[in-house]
Order: structure tokens, then C-alpha cells, then sequence
């Protein structure tokens, strides 16, 4: 897809964001940085986009809370997080470095421009930013493209005892030649 074709469908996102936004009078809708009052709303929030992401891998999987895994848990307290809340936390980000551990949108409010605003706002806090997404996912792996990744490897990475494979994708305007290389990443 074209450059045109990304900004075109960013700015819809964004735009139905914004009016989702100023729908309902009185209600602030925002990105902010996490407390720890958000944790019960992200751990749900977690168990559902989860169960999203890895939906299309053969078989099911077990999904392990957030709250009950002890590597995932440690993981999300040494990122920085950010939530996207109205009148109740419906997505957030989780940043370590300038790798993007998670983006998790509620069920309900996928398509409506959370997610557009959650990346928006990590790409400003990290604009060389590096994420994985299950392979199986296309429909994650397109809202990456359009909004200016592009592959850089693939992996395979455990949940449970299964392998799952993962693409590795970049922000196109920043990986440089041999960058996928030097994370370990299959081209």
C-alpha cells in the first residue's frame, strides 16, 4: 500500500476516533500514562485481545491471566504503559525500551480508533519502535502496515508449551539496513 493509501486510512481511523471522542458530552476520552487502579481493567482487557491475537493458530490455547503469570507480569511492570480510558479503560500499550510488548484493544471498542490513538502516542514517546505479531494474526499485521511497519523477520516465541510463530516488523521509516540482522530475526 501506498503512502497515500496509509495516511488515508490512518486519518479515517483518527477521525472516527475524534468522533467517537466528542459522541457523548461530558465523557473525557484520553491516552494516559497507567496506574496501578488499571490493572484489574487491563488483565481483562489482556485475556480477551489474547485469546484474539492467537485465535487463528491450529488448536486452542489456555490463556494464562496476566495476573497469574509471573514472566508476563514482571515483564509489564518494567514497561511503560499507557491506557486509553473514557469512562472506562477499553486498550492499552505496553513499551519497554523500543520494543512494543503489547497492544491490547477491548472487544467492544476494536475499529474505533483506540488502537490508532495507543500507537500514536507510543511512537511519540518511541519512534524507533519494534514489535512482534503472530503471523496468523492478518488482521493485526495490516493495522501495523498501515500505519508505517513493515517486516523484518520472522520467530518462532513459546506460549505455554506451544510455539507460535511471530512476524518481526519495524517502523519502516526508521529500520536500517541489517537492523533485523542484529535482533536475531530471520529475514
Amino acid at each position: 500500500m501506498g503512502m497515500h493509501g496509509w495516511r488515508e486510512h490512518d486519518e479515517t481511523g483518527y477521525r472516527r476516533y475524534l468522533q467517537a471522542a466528542t459522541a457523548s458530552p461530558g465523557t473525557a476520552m484520553t491516552v494516559r500514562r497507567y496506574a496501578s487502579s488499571d490493572f484489574p481493567a487491563v488483565c481483562r482487557i489482556y485475556a480477551d485481545a489474547r485469546r484474539a491475537e492467537l485465535q487463528f493458530e491450529d488448536g486452542s490455547f489456555d490463556i494464562t491471566p496476566l495476573d497469574q503469570d509471573p514472566v508476563l507480569r514482571a515483564a509489564f511492570e518494567e514497561s511503560t504503559v499507557f491506557v486509553f480510558e473514557n469512562t472506562d479503560v477499553v486498550g492499552f500499550a505496553a513499551l519497554h525500551e523500543t520494543q512494543l510488548r503489547a497492544l491490547f484493544v477491548r472487544s467492544d471498542a476494536r475499529g474505533t480508533g483506540v488502537g490508532t490513538a495507543l500507537l500514536r502516542r507510543v511512537l511519540d514517546h518511541s519512534p524507533d519502535l519494534m514489535l512482534n505479531v503472530a503471523k496468523s494474526n492478518a488482521m493485526a499485521r495490516r493495522f501495523y502496515e498501515r500505519h508505517g511497519f513493515d517486516v523484518a523477520g520472522t520467530l518462532v516465541k513459546q506460549y505455554g508449551d506451544r510455539d507460535v510463530e511471530y512476524v518481526r516488523m519495524a517502523c519502516a521509516r526508521h529500520l536500517k539496513p541489517g537492523e533485523a540482522d542484529a535482533a536475531g530475526v530471520q529475514q
